[in-house]
């Protein structure tokens, strides 16, 4: 029977999953509803320096420095603890899940300590941007006025020229 399925020579379950997981590039923590870790990919053991049996003996919150989020949003950012103790800021994209039929949270983290520096460099270069606008523009408000006080300078020194002028003919008539 040459359109019967195949059956299928793949693993089950998390058999195939974790291994897939593992080349994940992101940040994969499982962790029950208790917010303990049920499962962290090779990514998040080497990005928080645990070995995998210290990974699953943690809580999220054990991981965790600083945060904010909205309530209503799976995303949120958040400052993370190395095992060093050295913190990093992260992306979360955090999801409650169904496996094995029992509710647990995925959570798919992201290093964003590039994003961070860059959006820091930004923020300083636009601080720049406008304190440089800002004294562009007095300097061309003084430069305004004193063009203005130079016209008006000219204005009068022309007029006096010409009384001047006026007055210098008129002598010489006179002789």
């Amino acid at each position: 029977a040459e359109n019967a399925p195949q059956e299928s020579t793949l693993p089950t379950s998390f058999d195939i999953t974790k291994p897939i997981l593992d080349q994940v590039r992101d940040i994969i923590l499982v962790a029950g509803m208790d917010s303990r870790i049920l499962y962290a990919n090779s990514a998040a053991r080497a990005a928080y320096g645990y070995s995998e049996t210290e990974m699953l003996a943690l809580c999220m919150n054990d991981l965790t420095h600083q945060h904010s989020f909205d309530k209503h949003s799976p995303f949120f950012r958040s400052v993370h603890l190395r095992k060093s103790g050295e913190c990093f800021p992260v992306e979360i994209n955090s999801r409650q899940i169904l496996f094995r039929e029992t509710p647990v949270i995925l959570n798919t983290i992201r290093d964003i300590t590039a994003v961070s520096t860059a959006e820091a460099a930004l923020w300083q270069s636009e601080q720049k941007y406008h304190t440089l606008n800002s004294e562009l523009t007095a300097t061309n408000e003084e430069l305004t006025a004193t063009n203005e006080e130079l016209t008006a300078i000219n204005e009068e020194l022309t007029a006096t020229e010409e009384t001047l002028r006026i007055q210098f003919d008129e002598l010489l008539q006179k002789e």
